[in-house]
Order: C-alpha cells, then structure tokens, then sequence
C-alpha cells in the first residue's frame, strides 16, 4: 500500500523554507542537531549513499549533502521541490531532488533512509516505514524523527506551537497521528527492520537547540532502525 504524505508547503508557503524567521526556521534548527545524531550512529556520511523521504524545501538534505553524503530528496510537493533546487544550486551542493514518494526511487540502493517530520503527517505510517525499508540494502539504516503522542507533545506542539505562539499555522498537526516510540518500533519490526536506538530530542530555550536525551522524550524523539545484513 502507498501511504500518502499531506504537503506542508501548502499550509507554510514555499517561500519559506529558507526565510530567515519563516515558518520553517525550527526545523533548520534541528537539522544540524540531525545530522549530528546520524554521524553518532552511522559513523561519517561522506560516500554515503542516503534517501531523504519527505525532503521538503531541503532542509536536512542539504546538511547531508554538505556532510559529503551523495543525497536523494524526494516530496509529493513539485514546489518544495523547486524551492530545494533552487537554493541547493545557489549554496553549490549537487543533490538529486525528484518530486515523488518513496515509492518511486530505487529498491535496496541505499546505505540510509531519512524521514523526519513527515510519519505524523502521512495517512498509513506503518505503510511509510515499509517503503523506507525497501530502499534499504542488507545492512542499511532508517533515520526518523517524528512527534510523541501524549498530553504534553498536544500541549507543545498543538496549544503552544499552533494556537499561542503561532510559529505554526493551525491546524499543521493532528494530534491522532503523533506516534509513541513504541507503535514506531512495532512498525519497524513489521518492516523487518531492528531498533537500534531512540532518543528524545528536547528543546533548550537557553541553547535555542534541541537537545539529545536518552531517558526523556516527550515531545520530539529520533529513532535509529537497521535492516539485517543477511538478505
């Protein structure tokens, strides 16, 4: 089954991918914060052949790529797509953007699969982590980061991101779709892939970052899954 993914840029606007104060300026935030998760359970990126899923304007692609992975972005949104492109071309990183799903790109050609942000937003989650798995070769890792599901993840996201402080448009999230650490797991499992690690990522209003945290994830968390290496 194809799980179909909703289009933030419609809601934000495509021209704020990369605004300086834009409806996106939390999620170029924590894409350093990311990348460096990956480089602690993947060891470097350079040579490294990944798929970033739900790519958006390229946000965490461009990371990658400046990191030295060789990178996919795909989105079901040709006008994020342009929007990545086109400032991809003007920072000088070369990345294959393709408007698309995961669906679409190569089965087992890839050393890591990224999906951040987009499984609370996808209609079939569970269908979203198998099309992931598939891009995977024997050995590969799937990297997403997604949004808890619990009283304080609807008063931090919802209440306070939507409604008060109005970083978000209202209406971004539906809190049935945020997705416990243990129903991510149990559709990695179904997946054929094996959880590794998760960890929450917490914001630092002193830091203005997120920080790492094993042991607290109430909102935001990051998970780390590997495909066997026997095929």
């Amino acid at each position: 089954m194809m799980a179909s993914v909703s289009c933030p840029d419609e809601q934000f606007g495509s021209d704020g991918w990369w605004e300086a104060g834009g409806s996106h300026s939390l999620l170029r935030v924590f894409a350093p914060v990311r990348c460096a998760y990956m480089r602690e359970r993947l060891g470097e990126l350079g040579g490294r052949k990944i798929a970033d899923v739900g790519c958006g304007g390229g946000i965490f692609s461009e990371q990658l790529a400046a990191a030295g992975a060789l990178v996919t972005g795909v989105d079901p949104s040709p006008s994020a797509i342009e929007a990545a492109r086109a400032h991809a071309a003007g920072s000088g990183l070369e990345i294959d953007y393709r408007a698309g799903s995961a669906a679409d790109l190569e089965s087992a050609g890839y050393d890591a699969v990224v999906c951040s942000e987009v499984l609370e937003h996808a209609s079939d989650p569970a269908a979203l982590v198998e099309q992931c798995a598939a891009l995977l070769v024997a050995g590969g890792s799937l990297i997403v980061s997604t949004i808890n599901r619990n009283p304080l993840a609807y008063a931090a996201m919802i209440v306070g991101m939507e409604k008060v402080l109005g970083a978000l448009p209202e209406g971004s999230h539906n809190y049935r779709q945020f997705i416990t650490p243990d129903e991510l797991s149990r559709q990695c499992s179904a997946a054929g892939l094996k959880v590794a690690d998760i960890a929450g990522a917490n914001w630092s209003f002193f830091g203005k970052t997120f920080l790492l945290s094993r042991s607290w994830m109430p909102v935001n968390y990051l998970l780390h899954a590997k495909k066997s290496a026997v095929n």
